[in-house]
């Protein structure tokens, strides 16, 4: 199983940042063409395809958790997780960072700088 790590500093706050990546229009803007959830069920639409995932675990501003469900437990998961980051000198700003921990296989449409 492989398993990728990717870390990026965002200039924004962490409640704008967490609805980027928790809510359809949200992930509409970066991640898929559309997305749609019923229930716990998120389906992603690209290059019309899609694929569902389950909302596994989340916790308000902080992380998400999906499950592809095509894939078992332990290679479908997506993870994004945010942390806090505070101003080393006066030119840096404050921000978020925004933490991706994916595990095999490689299903992301737009965000293909998570694969």
């Amino acid at each position: 199983m492989e398993k990728i790590e990717l870390e990026y500093p965002i200039r924004s706050s962490t409640s704008v940042l967490y609805d980027m990546f928790s809510t359809p229009s949200g992930l509409s803007e970066w991640f898929a063409d559309d997305v749609n959830i019923k229930d716990d069920v998120y389906t992603f639409f690209w290059d019309g395809s899609e694929e569902e995932a389950r909302l596994i675990t989340k916790k308000n501003n902080e992380f998400i958790k999906f499950h592809w469900l095509e894939h078992d437990e332990e290679q479908g998961t997506c993870k994004m997780t945010m942390t806090t980051t505070t101003t080393v000198n006066k030119s840096d700003q404050k921000g978020t960072n925004m933490r991706t921990i994916k595990k095999k296989p490689s299903v992301y449409g737009k965000a293909s700088w998570l694969v």
